[in-house]
């Protein structure tokens, strides 16, 4: 199985979050044993503002066995359109610039449909 990571499952154990570090760990740890870790391009983004240079990162990711993957047009088109329908569905209409943030979760949740692999995700 493959497992794509959300950025707030690493940074949990990175900076350590109190609350989290042990929940995510352990998730990370359950994950790689059932199969592979993935991060997509803007959960890999996201990561890299938390190191000094990008090699740093990539080591990191290396030396914890995750892969970075593009996720490519097509899934991030259909990521858009699933997010959009759960902004409505929540009675929000448009969303708001506020509520950016949860967009980058559908992009790492979509991939699996467009490869047609089996996939979990691990977030917060």
């Amino acid at each position: 199985m493959i497992t794509a990571l959300d950025t707030t499952v690493l940074l949990d154990i990175l900076l350590p979050s109190v609350e989290f570090c042990d929940i995510s760990a352990r998730a990370l740890e359950d994950s790689a044993i059932g199969g592979s870790l993935v991060i997509c391009d803007i959960v890999y983004a996201e990561l890299c503002a938390h190191f000094q240079t990008q090699r740093q990162c990539d080591e990191f990711l290396q030396d914890s066995d995750i892969r970075a993957e593009p996720l490519g047009r097509p899934a991030s088109f259909l990521a858009s359109r699933i997010w959009r329908a759960y902004r409505f569905a929540r009675g929000k209409g448009q969303p708001e610039a506020s509520n950016k943030r949860c967009f980058p979760r559908y992009l790492c949740w979509i991939r699996p449909a467009i490869r047609k692999e089996l996939w979990r995700v691990v977030v917060n």
